[in-house]
């Protein structure tokens, strides 16, 4: 490419005083144009490695401090995907009769638990079940009082599970409810339930609920994770060598 002319103006001092002069300078061309930049492509996103959670939670004889459980259920869940992996469901002798007020509730009577394994012979198949997986429990305050109650009753050491709550998690994420009960939550988001007041069938409606509130919560943070029950049947089975599948 040729050379280019570039005209200068500038201001000198003349005979007269300041004169302004225009003085044409010669410039090399300018280089010839490189390729574009090739676009700067994001990297594809890391597949996001599995993160399990327990959803438990228990039937009892009653309200009290002093109830007795009658049934355990736990389900093995992946948040990412929403698949329950794995769940685990027993009935247990509490040793003493099951009111009738609670039997009209969860439908367990006398004669589901008579025979069935005590409570002391099933949890520690439980807490092998759970490994140091968090524990997520609608109403964690109750069933979490329930199982150590049991556990001291037993004279078990009580492990170092970390608890959620789905019952606080969906006050945040849908306010303004007029219960935040599991069955009326569950008809609120349009939810079907099965089984209410089963212990496997709480379990599953409190993943379902937990996926279904729209404010997700993060993962690996100190909040429910958000979860979807699994498509197609899932297995239901009691612990090994313990005798009783709800």
């Amino acid at each position: 490419p040729p050379w280019r002319a570039v005209e200068r103006h500038e201001r000198v001092m003349g005979r007269t005083g300041w004169e302004t002069i225009v003085r044409t300078v010669w410039l090399p061309p300018l280089p010839a144009p490189g390729p574009k930049p090739a676009r700067a492509v994001a990297p594809a996103a890391a597949p996001m490695e599995p993160f399990e959670v327990i959803v438990l939670d228990t039937e009892t004889t009653g309200l009290a401090r002093d109830a007795r459980i009658i049934e355990i259920a736990a389900a093995r869940v992946d948040i990412h995907s929403g698949r329950v992996i794995e769940r685990r469901a027993v009935l247990i002798d509490p040793g003493i009769p099951i009111p009738r007020a609670a039997s009209r509730i969860n439908g367990i009577t006398d004669e589901m638990v008579r025979g069935r394994p005590a409570f002391s012979q099933v949890w520690e198949r439980v807490v092998a079940f759970a490994g140091d997986l968090p524990i997520i429990a609608h109403n964690a305050a109750y069933d979490r009082g329930r199982l150590e109650y049991e556990i001291d009753r037993a004279g078990l050491p009580r492990p170092a599970w970390r608890w959620w709550c789905s019952k606080s998690s969906a006050r945040r994420a849908i306010p303004g409810q007029p219960s935040y009960s599991l069955q009326p939550l569950m008809a609120a988001l349009g939810l079907r339930t099965e089984r209410a007041h089963r212990a496997m069938g709480d379990v599953l409606a409190t993943a379902a609920l937990l996926h279904a509130c729209p404010d997700g919560p993060p993962r690996r943070r100190r909040s429910p994770p958000r979860l979807r029950p699994a498509r197609g049947p899932v297995v239901c089975v009691g612990w090994p060598g313990a005798r009783g599948v709800g």
